[in-house]
């Protein structure tokens, strides 16, 4: 909380800046949706090819930020996004039965069930950004496709959870493991870089939709997850 509050103060501290020096402020507001992709093979697992998108869902991503517009074609923006996946117990399970037939080379005949309490995976970033545009028509365009990129650092945090897995071997084996770990958080540096397009509805309002790549470079493997958003923006200052 203390790092939250500390970067809005700072966020909040070049907003002033820019409107003492005559740059237009931009407000933003966005949600979505985001998709795990890396790793994946975590390291780990091995020598089972799991990867975290095996272990969880799709997730819902939601943030806003403080951007400076320098031009029509340049920006600085300063955000805060949060994301969280849920466990996966059905495509977990599925993962283990198929790497077990790998494994095995398909001689073994293997059920596996979890059940997960809690474990959720949640992604809280406070970046810094770069977005350059190319306005369609002119400055004055009211569609503008974008490029976008920057750096900042990324709390990820691996909620408490209890994890439950039955393996059935028809005739040889019959047994359930129960585990339970505490929650896990780290702060990393984080990337990000991606695309989409602001569309202007009045002067100062305007709409977008962007897509990203984002990653954390954490001890062991990165985690890269895809998040898509659209949301809102509001320019002062005209």
């Amino acid at each position: 909380m203390k790092k939250m509050l500390f970067v809005l103060i700072v966020v909040f501290a070049f907003a002033l800046t820019g409107l003492a020096e005559g740059i237009k402020p931009v407000f933003y507001g966005c949600g979505g949706i985001s998709l795990p992709l890396k790793p994946s093979e975590i390291e780990g697992n091995a020598p089972l090819e799991i990867g975290i998108g095996d272990m969880y869902k799709m997730g819902t991503s939601f943030g806003g930020g403080i951007g400076f517009e320098i031009n029509p074609k340049f920006d600085i923006i300063c955000r805060v996004n949060y994301s969280s996946y849920s466990f996966d117990d059905e495509s977990f399970s599925n993962k283990l039965e198929s790497e077990f037939e790998r494994l095995t080379y398909g001689s073994g005949d293997v059920d596996f069930t979890t059940n997960v309490e809690g474990g959720n995976l949640e992604l809280l970033e406070f970046m810094a950004d770069i977005k350059f545009s190319v306005p369609l028509g002119g400055d004055n365009s009211k569609l503008s496709p974008y490029v976008i990129g920057g750096l900042g650092m990324c709390q990820t945090t691996i909620a408490a959870s209890e994890f439950e897995m039955r393996i059935v071997i028809p005739t040889l084996v019959d047994t359930t493991f129960i585990e339970s770990t505490p929650e896990e958080s780290e702060t990393k540096l984080s990337f990000n870089i991606g695309g989409g397009f602001d569309y202007m509805v009045s002067p100062t309002v305007g709409i977008f939709v962007d897509v990203r790549y984002f990653q954390v470079a954490m001890e062991g493997d990165p985690i890269g997850v895809l998040p898509v958003r659209g949301g809102i923006l509001i320019k002062l200052g005209d």
